[in-house]
């Protein structure tokens, strides 16, 4: 496969993770049985949201990527490979995994498992800012923080509901 990777990419990649966290964060806002969990869950979705505006806010500030291409439509396909192992999962799919969980403590299993993998994502998304970009790599090392906040905040009210 030929070099066509662009921070572009990412950034697209980024976007769509944020929507789909939304989405996730927000069906489970309105089908958490304890409050502890809807708090959380709403407080998650509004972070989701102003993470979407910032990655787009970043995409929008970079010039449109023309990839190099070993064959016709090899860009196309890298990208749906790419989007097809998503962290979050579609907003139909993050609904059917909500209701699937038995109780509120296994959907914040559910949101652990998405959380760290958002993490270790945005850590790589982290790796590809250009190095003359210092503004991009200060906007996604705040969100890793950001990130790191959400594990902590869903292992703190794990706890409580275990208590």
């Amino acid at each position: 496969m030929a070099n066509i990777f662009d921070i572009r990419e990412m950034l697209m990649m980024a976007v769509k993770e944020e929507q789909t966290g939304y989405s996730f964060y927000n069906f489970l806002s309105q089908n958490a049985k304890g409050e502890k969990v809807k708090r959380l869950a709403e407080q998650l979705a509004g972070v989701e949201k102003y993470h979407e505006k910032l990655f787009q806010d970043l995409l929008d500030a970079f010039p449109d990527f023309q990839p190099t291409q070993g064959y016709p439509g090899e860009y196309q396909a890298y990208l749906f490979a790419l989007m097809e192992g998503r962290i979050f999962p579609e907003e139909n799919k993050a609904a059917l995994m909500i209701e699937a969980a038995k109780d509120d403590l296994s959907a914040i299993n559910i949101a652990l498992i998405f959380e760290r993998s958002t993490l270790l994502f945005f850590q790589e998304v982290a790796n590809f800012v250009p190095k003359e970009k210092p503004e991009v790599a200060k906007i996604v090392e705040q969100i890793i923080n950001e990130e790191k906040e959400h594990l902590i905040d869903l292992f703190r009210v794990k706890k409580e509901i275990y208590a």
